[in-house]
């Protein structure tokens, strides 16, 4: 079988598809031919090209240019329409990144016309704070998924509002490479408090940082780790000036040992996830997590068993259970940590990989 996967995002972008899409790359070469065809949206470039190079090995990429209108509208240029449209035919299944207003149209007209099976693909949260996107998805992109092959979400609230357009709807989540499970858990009760992830809007540095400062200013003994890169590292870099003893701040590190080793809690306070894999990353070292309660986070934290949720994101919130998390003793921490550790497995490759070809109909 012959497979492309399609997205506009570039994947130098190196966000969480880019990075589950390499590890996809791993699990399926050996079993069906790979092509990767991305565009040149994002501004922020995490991957070099020898990265990429090391990702993506033995990977066909195609790489197209695309038209920007006012950063909120892509579209490839017509060269790179006819090159995408060649890549259509010569693979038997096309799995799209859908992602961006107008390419769903563009995606389901071409399967159309070569007669290919297409997979719209939700990586993504379907709904989030940008009113015009809601409203295209709602109104329009629903309603294209009536006419293609297969869905695949990764979290059961975009299940069930998918299973209405499309039968063939798969809730498949974020997974990891079997070389990427420790060993052992590597919690510590004694340890720092982490983040990992981009330091943007989207993941609430903006409330976590007042949090944090109210925390310290009552107990000077928490610890916070951060490591990432965006454009929110100021409101980071200022935290760390402030409290120098008690905030350490890292850039994006890959060797993911030195990031989750030996911390105490893992901290997701996004305001929108699908499914956010770096949780489950945090997981398999044992760490329990204090997530906010969204649909991307409700089907992998279970509240005060695996961690704790922040209800009704604000600042104050996220002070309390963080304060709350802090105080459970060393019995009920060790108890939560074995179960973290124990959860992590159900996210494993080869429940990924049983999943996917089931979706893809791989004979």
């Amino acid at each position: 079988m012959n497979i492309l996967f399609f997205s506009p995002v570039d994947l130098s972008f190196g966000a969480g598809f880019e990075a589950w899409l390499s590890k996809v790359c791993l699990v399926v070469k050996d079993q069906m031919k790979v092509t990767v065809v991305c565009g040149d949206v994002g501004i922020h470039k995490r991957w070099n090209e020898d990265l990429l190079k090391i990702k993506f090995k033995n990977i066909s990429l195609v790489k197209l240019h695309y038209w920007n209108f006012f950063n909120k509208f892509f579209f490839p240029d017509f060269y790179s329409l006819f090159k995408l449209y060649k890549e259509f035919i010569k693979n038997e299944v096309v799995y799209f990144n859908c992602i961006f207003i107008f390419n769903d149209i563009l995606t389901l007209f071409l399967s159309l016309i070569t007669r290919k099976k297409v997979i719209f693909a939700f990586h993504a949260p379907i709904f989030f704070e940008n009113k015009i996107h809601n409203l295209y998805f709602k109104l329009i992109t629903f309603n294209l998924a009536r006419f293609i092959y297969a869905v695949h979400v990764l979290n059961s609230n975009d299940e069930q509002n998918l299973k209405k357009y499309n039968s063939r709807t798969f809730n498949i989540p974020a997974f990891l490479l079997n070389s990427e499970y420790p060993k052992k858990n590597f919690a510590n009760y004694k340890g720092k408090l982490l983040f990992v992830g981009r330091y943007d809007y989207q993941k609430g540095l903006d409330l976590l940082s007042p949090a944090i400062i109210k925390l310290l200013k009552k107990n000077n003994k928490l610890y916070f780790v951060f490591y990432g890169s965006g454009p929110d590292r100021p409101i980071l870099e200022k935290l760390a000036r402030q409290f120098p003893d008690n905030v350490e701040l890292n850039d994006f590190e890959m060797n993911k040992g030195k990031i989750f080793k030996y911390h105490k809690f893992f901290i997701l306070v996004s305001r929108f996830e699908s499914c956010p894999a770096v949780a489950i990353e945090a997981m398999s070292y044992g760490l329990p997590v204090i997530a906010s309660k969204i649909p991307g986070t409700v089907d992998i934290v279970k509240d005060a068993v695996t961690g704790f949720f922040v209800p009704n994101l604000t600042k104050e919130n996220i002070c309390k259970i963080v304060n709350k998390a802090s105080l459970i003793n060393n019995k009920q921490y060790d108890r939560m940590s074995k179960k973290v550790f124990s959860e992590a497995q159900k996210y494993s490759e080869n429940i990924f990989k049983k999943k996917f070809l089931k979706m893809i109909e791989f004979k």
